[in-house]
């Protein structure tokens, strides 16, 4: 009778502690999966960021200024332009939202059959590459992740940025000591509809 109560407490230990570790799992992949949504987020302001810095760029550049002449805007005013036109139509969308809707509504329009805007499109995403990276790492890091061993899509199927994070699992418990892994998810940002119209060869950050 006394070997059965032993038995029987050690095997409800044995659970106790195997539940623990599975609701630390869990916890974990959902620390990993948090991180991973909310940088590519942050992954896609910054992609954002670095366009509308090209936009300036080719405005400013003899092309830029003739055509912003002959149409009698730049195309960053035309993207102001939409974006307070937004503002004022849709009372659901705050200043940020709305200014990533306009990009896309105007950048679809001007890089039809306009190579020379293609190419400072093309060179600011391929500037903000090491940005992203920096930032990617910092989010995850801040949401309980690894700020190492992620990786950052750009771009999926549907032009949205794509981040696999981890987060560190540690299991409880004498007989799991050993237990140590990485734990992956994986956070998708919006869309960003104007990459279709550019030639853009999809590349992978991190590891």
């Amino acid at each position: 009778m006394t070997i059965l109560i032993i038995w029987v407490m050690l095997l409800s230990g044995v659970l106790l502690v195997m539940g623990v570790n599975l609701i630390k799992a869990y916890a974990v992949k959902e620390t990993a999966s948090i991180g991973a949504e909310q940088a590519s987020i942050a992954a896609t302001d910054v992609v954002y960021d670095y366009v509308l810095m090209a936009v300036r760029d080719y405005d400013e550049s003899l092309i830029g200024i003739g055509e912003g002449l002959l149409e009698g805007k730049s195309v960053e005013k035309k993207i102001k332009d939409e974006q307070s036109n937004l503002m004022l139509s849709n009372n659901t969308l705050n200043e940020n939202q709305a200014l990533h809707v306009a990009v896309n509504t105007v950048l679809k329009q001007e890089l039809s059959g306009n190579e020379k805007l293609k190419s400072y499109i093309m060179d600011g995403l391929s500037d903000s590459t090491n940005e992203i990276s920096a930032v990617v790492s910092n989010v995850i890091s801040q949401n309980g992740g690894k700020s190492t061993g992620f990786k950052v899509q750009l771009f999926d199927s549907q032009e949205r940025i794509v981040v696999e994070g981890k987060a560190t699992f540690k299991s409880s418990g004498n007989l799991f000591d050993s237990l140590i892994k990485d734990l992956s998810q994986t956070g998708k940002g919006p869309s960003i509809p104007f990459i279709e119209k550019l030639s853009w060869s999809n590349k992978t950050l991190g590891e």
